[in-house]
């Protein structure tokens, strides 16, 4: 999800695109249930009147910065290391500390100048009711997938919808506008997972080809993480509709820096598109 480099320099320049030219800390650190910590580290890219190449985005990535983990009794650093099966390739994480239901998490990051802090915790997952695949309209090669759950609390339940396709990688992508409420959602009724939009992608479809191996992951989270995925959908979706603004300033849970540390009560389920294609208006 390294476009949210791209999308923290946006609005950290602003409003005089040209005045700020030091770069700040973006944290994207998540942590799941029965998942260890994973934390992503980069700078933001600032906008100059000079010429800026952007071929080299290593320079921006943060390799040496000590990032721990608490859990309220155990303190945790983690192990920065390289890891083809994520963008941007180098994540800090451990095999000594694993997410809990209930529990709060605070996460610390010290880097040169920065040092960032945030806490979260992690909610229930998500209770399915069941998965299907339906072929989109006018379409003979594209489908969707649709998900139904059951209420998980008696409380406002916010949510975030990931995909991915194959085994390539370990990265989810969020779920082409993924983020739910259920203060709108009809428990019991179908909700749609888009593929999510890579940052290196050339052409995208929201939708699942017959042949894809999909594993969509229904994240149970906060509303200050709601809002974030909110935000950060709309920038990465939006700025191609002339009506609507390109970038919107993205909230964070990080004090001392920007990005995000979200705890995930999440539910996976792994398909192929191809055993469960079905009729789009049979019931469930």
């Amino acid at each position: 999800m390294f476009s949210c480099l791209l999308l923290f320099g946006l609005q950290s320049c602003a409003p005089d695109y040209f005045e700020n030219n030091k770069s700040d800390l973006v944290v994207e650190g998540w942590i799941e249930d029965n998942q260890p910590p994973i934390v992503i580290l980069s700078k933001t890219l600032t906008l100059s009147d000079k010429y800026q190449s952007l071929t080299d985005l290593k320079d921006y990535i943060v390799t040496w910065a000590k990032v721990s983990v608490s859990d309220g009794v155990d303190t945790v650093v983690l192990t920065g290391k390289y890891d083809p099966e994520y963008f941007p390739p180098y994540i800090y994480t451990t095999g000594r500390m694993f997410g809990r239901v209930g529990i709060t998490y605070t996460l610390m990051v010290e880097y040169e100048d920065f040092y960032a802090t945030a806490e979260t915790s992690i909610l229930p997952p998500p209770i399915l009711d069941d998965i299907r695949v339906v072929r989109c309209p006018d379409s003979d090669s594209l489908y969707q997938v649709e998900v139904a759950l059951s209420d998980v609390s008696p409380e406002t339940d916010y949510y975030q919808g990931f995909a991915k396709i194959g085994t390539s990688s370990k990265q989810f992508l969020s779920s082409y506008l993924g983020h739910f409420t259920d203060e709108v959602l009809a428990y019991g009724e179908f909700i749609p997972i888009f593929r999510g939009k890579s940052d290196i992608d050339e052409e995208y479809t929201p939708y699942f080809k017959e042949n894809d191996s999909v594993s969509v992951k229904i994240a149970h989270i906060d509303k200050d993480a709601y809002e974030f995925w909110s935000t950060y959908s709309k920038n990465v979706n939006m700025p191609s509709n002339m009506f609507l603004t390109a970038i919107s300033r993205v909230p964070s849970n990080i004090n001392g820096a920007l990005g995000y540390w979200c705890g995930m009560g999440s539910l996976r389920k792994n398909i192929v598109i191809s055993e469960h294609i079905m009729d789009a208006n049979s019931s469930k």
